[in-house]
Parts: C-alpha cells; structure tokens; sequence
C-alpha cells in the first residue's frame, strides 16, 4: 500500500506497526532524509542500543544476503520488537536486490519494524511491484517538489507573515526555489530568523533567495560527468555558499556512476540504448535521457568504475573532515573530468 509522505507519521500512531516494512523511495533526497529521520523517532528507533536496534549499510547487505534474514530471526530482549533500518541506496543492481529480499521475505518473522531507504526507483520497477505485492509493507514515495507544491508553500509562507508580492516577483522565487524539500526548509528556517530580528517586506524577501540561490545537485553531477568541468565547479561553489550536504553530492554522483555503467553493460551486450533505459534494473526519469545518451558516448566501464571508486572514497574522506569536504569532492570531480577528457 502505498501511502503519501506527509501522512506517515499519523498512520504510525493511528495503527500498530509491529512487523510492518516500511520503504521509502525517491528522487526528493532532503525529504528522505527528512522523513526517514522523523519516522525512526516516531517507532522509537535507538541505533546507540546495538541489543534492539541495527543499522545494515548497502555493503553489508551485499556482502552478506543473510544478514537481514539473520536479524529478523534474532529475538531482543530489552524490547518488544526489534526495529531494523537497511539503507540500500548505493546498490544499483535492483535485479541482484530484488532475488535477495524476495528469498528473505519468502519467510514470515516476527517482533519486527522494518524501514528500508532507497533512492529513485521508477513507479513500475520490479522492486516496487514485490514490496507493493507484501501485505505488510507501506510504501512511502519522496518524490521531487513540483511547481504546484512550491507555490502553495510560499504562497503560506507569506500569508503567515503578512508578506505582499506580484505575480513576477512570486513567479521569479519559484523558479529559484529547489526540488528537494531539506533545502526549501533550510531556506524559510534562515528566513524566519530574519523575522526575529527585523520585519522582512517584498524586497528583502526576494533577496534572500536570491543570497541562497539553490544549485540544482542533478546539474552538477550532469555537468561533470558531461566533461563539462568549469561550468561544474562553479556549481560547486554555489553548493558550498548554500550548505548542500557535501554527503549528498557524493552519493548523487554515485548514483549517476551506477546507472551509466549499468547502461554501458546492456549496450556491450547489444542491446540499444531505447531498450537499454527501459529495463527495470535501470532507474532513470525520461529528462535524464538526452544527457545519459551523451555520457555513455564519453563513459567506459572501467572508467566508471574507478570513479565509483573515487567517490566511495572521498564520501568516507567528507565524513571524517568536514572542513575539507568540498575540497575532497573538488578532487574527486578533477579526477572525473581526467576520465572524460579522454573521449572529448
């Protein structure tokens, strides 16, 4: 069953969620976060307690196909279920996936809460049918932020705040707004500072979002990986002022890297591209066509795979030096365009 983002919370407390599956999915990275994070509070999710609640990272889950089997066989004793959250973002072979949850869940445990993360899985994947076909599972989607959706919260936005604006200038902040939603929040969180200290009219409002103008993180991965790497590190500059997760832009390119090598597999086996970006196992919106057909012109897979590489490891490096994050990441994007470079 698949149930919208903004009322999970009250299902969780309107009905009993013992051995529920709960996965989230979606292109909208800040509201996955966001929900995933508000979820874990509402279930009463402690990942400090090792004895009842566990963490399984894309790797582990990879590297070990029993180990979700494991631990929902494993009975706690502190508490009345165990709570699990497996994160499987970083795992592009939905394929390999699919087999491996389909095994797992061909037997029926108990004492359980289980969420499961992904990123952008297409509405008729494979993966979502066999979790939509579970009758214990909710399915909660965290798509992007369309236009209507935007509009409706400035427009609340600015009610509250006795804020007048004219059509071009609401139609200008818009257009200036992003489509994930932590960055949108981040964005009216400074803005009600600002209210605390002095009143903000039309002006200042406009100019707020043009100070924290939001670099579209799908442009700048698209951009780097197009060999384009002025135009990307300048994006990369604009994140930085606006406090994108440097964590974030790592695992957008790592996604991005996974699907072009994944492509580049069905093209080496003759399959065309058209057919190729229809395959269940490949998880790509039609915008994203025109520049997927470009990069597999300039990608090969071994080129591929020592940038998965590279970014597996500068995401470790952003972790553990923050204060250098952006820099590792700058690093990682010279090493890219070294890659591309070589076919442009």
């Amino acid at each position: 069953m698949k149930i919208n983002s903004s009322n999970i919370l009250n299902y969780i407390q309107q009905h009993n969620v013992e051995d529920k599956i709960f996965l989230l999915y979606g292109n909208n990275f800040g509201l996955l976060d966001e929900i995933c994070k508000q979820m874990m509070e509402k279930l009463d999710f402690n990942l400090n307690d090792p004895f009842s609640n566990v963490k399984i990272s894309a790797s582990q889950f990879m590297n070990n196909e029993n180990i979700l089997i494991e631990e929902l066989s494993t009975l706690t004793v502190f508490q009345s279920c165990k709570n699990i959250l497996l994160d499987i973002r970083d795992i592009s072979s939905v394929d390999t996936l699919l087999k491996t949850l389909q095994r797992t869940f061909s037997s029926n445990f108990k004492n359980y809460k289980l969420i499961i993360i992904a990123s952008h899985i297409k509405s008729n994947s494979s993966l979502i049918k066999f979790f939509n076909n579970l009758q214990n599972c909710l399915l909660v989607p965290c798509y992007e932020e369309d236009l209507k959706m935007l509009e409706s919260k400035v427009k609340n936005y600015l009610f509250k705040n006795n804020i007048k604006l004219n059509k071009n200038e609401l139609s200008s902040i818009l257009l200036k707004l992003s489509k994930d939603s932590k960055i949108n929040k981040n964005l009216f969180e400074k803005l009600d500072l600002l209210l605390l200290s002095d009143e903000i009219n039309a002006s200042i409002f406009c100019e707020s979002f043009d100070d924290n103008l939001e670099t579209d993180t799908n442009m700048l991965v698209n951009s780097s990986l197009c060999g384009e790497f002025t135009k990307a590190t300048k994006m990369l500059y604009s994140s930085k002022l606006s406090k994108i997760s440097s964590t974030q832009i790592c695992r957008k390119f790592l996604n991005k890297l996974k699907i072009i090598e994944t492509l580049l597999t069905f093209l080496e086996n003759g399959v065309t591209f058209e057919n190729a970006i229809s395959k269940s196992g490949v998880n790509v919106f039609f915008k994203e066509k025109d520049e997927l057909f470009k990069q597999t012109k300039i990608w090969n897979k071994k080129s591929v795979c020592l940038s998965i590489n590279k970014f597996l490891e500068t995401e470790i490096k952003c972790k553990l030096n923050s204060e250098l994050d952006y820099n590792f990441i700058e690093v990682a994007m010279m090493f890219i365009h070294q890659q591309t470079s070589k076919k442009l």
